[in-house]
């Protein structure tokens, strides 16, 4: 889409559903069967195209290589690490990542923390590719 809207291209509805088609094929490949009116799909999903949502998927996104980061740490500390995932979720979201994160001992602004769960984002990709 951006590449067209750099182009100067015009996007009426068509225009905007048949990149989205394309884009979602391309994650989903044949795997799914759509039907042509689901080309209109995302106009259900206002997040996609209101500007005050554009940071709408950020904390899923976050939160999902939060978790990625703990697995490894759990994997380091065995069951010394249950009793501070425990007290991690019992928080909830009473206080600040970064402030959960240093109660237990977590730096998260510090890149290796993050490393880790990019590691095992890999690790998990890895171990899809081999069962495919």
């Amino acid at each position: 889409m951006y590449e067209a809207m750099e182009r100067g291209e015009f996007f009426d509805g068509e225009a905007v559903a048949k990149l989205w088609a394309t884009a979602r094929d391309k994650i989903y490949s044949d795997s799914v069967n759509w039907l042509d009116v689901m080309k209109w799909e995302l106009t259900m999903k206002p997040h996609y195209y209101m500007a005050n949502y554009r940071f709408y998927n950020y904390p899923y996104v976050f939160a999902q290589l939060f978790v990625f980061t703990l697995y490894p740490l759990y994997k380091e500390q065995g069951e010394s690490f249950v009793p501070k995932l425990k007290r991690l979720l019992a928080a909830g979201s009473s206080r600040s990542p970064r402030e959960l994160g240093a109660e237990l001992g977590f730096n998260i602004t510090n890149v290796t923390f993050w490393e880790k769960g990019m590691e095992q984002a890999e690790e998990f990709i890895n171990m899809l590719e081999e069962t495919l």
